[in-house]
């Protein structure tokens, strides 16, 4: 509607005698029937009474089609008048339905800005924070992520997953919100909730839909398989994981265990081979790689390679 009126303004300004005849029936009817305000015609005004009250008197002077006082040009100018402030008064409304819209959203922003500053040292309160910002603004993803990130701050393991089926449904195409959610997950059917650990599988293969990149989606999923006896899956992810990523230690530890329960040794042993090769010597790669030795003296163990068991031993240790 609201589009019409600026169309009817416009072809009233560039032609008016036709724009009157292409005006919808009804319209034509109102005009005509009804009359309207309108300003004197051009040559009435050397002709106006002086003083302020007969100006404002003159100014306003009801004028009516095809009278003799009046002519079609000023009659015209009275529809365009009439369009006009109605588009406006439209206008009007729309913009103020908007601001309406735009001060909830600056005000989200502040919120979650507050919640930010506040996570690291108080994540209860950052949560607070940022549940008021999703509240005036809901379909804000980003906001919604931030309340899971509080939530695995405390490990909230059961809010942090619903949380994420909210952000998963308002971006899917965010595979970060899928493999937190896998994560959660996970971490539910560690904590005694082995059905868990099916219901993560669909939002980790999610994730590697969104981005097969993402070497942590291939091991959580791995992971996922092998408490389902899917080994078959199991060893396919954890290779995946290792493919994408050969920096992270703990994929190798786990495709190593996995092959040492399936007593494939050989396998085993190559993964672990891999593994202490690609590895850092670092404070935080510490623990991993005390693991890889611990596996690689088991495989060695196995093999009654005792030269191979003391040097596992001794780098262990290192």
């Amino acid at each position: 509607m609201l589009y019409r009126l600026f169309e009817l303004m416009l072809s009233v300004r560039e032609s008016p005698s036709s724009s009157l005849r292409k005006a919808p029936i009804s319209l034509q009817f109102y005009f005509t029937s009804q009359g309207t305000s309108a300003y004197p015609a051009r040559e009435d005004y050397a002709n106006r009474p002086s003083g302020r009250f007969h100006g404002e008197v003159s100014r306003f002077r009801r004028c009516r089609p095809f009278r003799e006082d009046c002519t079609k040009e000023s009659y015209l100018m009275s529809v365009s008048t009439t369009l006009k402030r109605a588009a406006l008064g439209a206008a009007m409304v729309l913009g103020l339905s908007t601001m309406g819209c735009s001060r909830d959203h600056i005000e989200a922003i502040n919120l979650a800005n507050e919640g930010d500053r506040a996570v690291k040292v108080n994540p209860t309160g950052a949560i607070q924070k940022y549940e008021q910002a999703i509240t005036l603004d809901p379909t804000n993803h980003l906001m919604v992520w931030k309340l899971a990130k509080a939530y695995e701050k405390q490990e909230d393991w059961d809010k942090m997953a619903s949380t994420l089926s909210k952000a998963v449904a308002l971006a899917p195409e965010f595979a970060n919100y899928w493999e937190k959610r896998g994560l959660a997950l996970t971490k539910q059917a560690e904590s005694d909730n082995p059905d868990a650990w099916e219901e993560a599988k669909e939002p980790l293969k999610k994730c590697i839909e969104a981005d097969p990149n993402r070497a942590w989606c291939y091991q959580l999923l791995g992971e996922a398989d092998w408490w389902t006896d899917d080994i078959e899956g199991a060893l396919k992810n954890f290779s995946a994981a290792i493919e994408h990523d050969p920096r992270v230690p703990y994929f190798y530890v786990t495709l190593a265990e996995l092959y040492q329960v399936l007593r494939l040794y050989d396998e085993a042993g190559k993964v672990l081979e891999q593994g202490t090769e690609n590895i850092a010597r670092t404070e935080d790669n510490r623990d991993h790689l005390y693991n890889l030795y611990l596996l690689q003296f088991n495989v060695a163990q196995f093999a009654d390679d005792k030269p191979r068991m003391l040097s596992s031993v001794k780098q262990a240790f290192e």
